[in-house]
């Protein structure tokens, strides 16, 4: 799945700009950011719909058992159904100072 990753500036989500010193810690410790899927912190609609049509096969047979882990969790702690559904999957956020190292 590696080359589904996707390389990030630190302070490239606007949700992380908020934070802080957040971009000046992510740059000093030399953490390199990459996202995997669909993920609207970093793309418009029209993107995420793409990246979604691109990727969602794949996110869902690799990590189908984890997402079915979350509903049960969700539905244990809300106390009511949940459903994910295809065509939408949970995205990653991959923080690595050992990624780029080894490349």
């Amino acid at each position: 799945l590696r080359e589904q990753w996707v390389t990030r500036e630190a302070g490239s989500e606007d949700t992380i700009k908020s934070v802080p010193g957040y971009e000046r810690i992510l740059k000093s410790l030399g953490i390199s950011y990459f996202t995997l899927g669909a993920i609207h912190n970093y793309m418009n609609d029209e993107q995420c719909k793409e990246m979604a049509a691109k990727i969602d096969r794949l996110m869902w047979e690799n990590f189908g058992e984890v997402y079915n882990q979350v509903v049960k969790t969700l539905e244990y702690k809300l106390g009511e159904p949940v459903k994910l559904y295809r065509g939408h999957h949970l995205a990653f956020r991959i923080l690595s100072s050992e990624v780029l190292k080894s490349q």
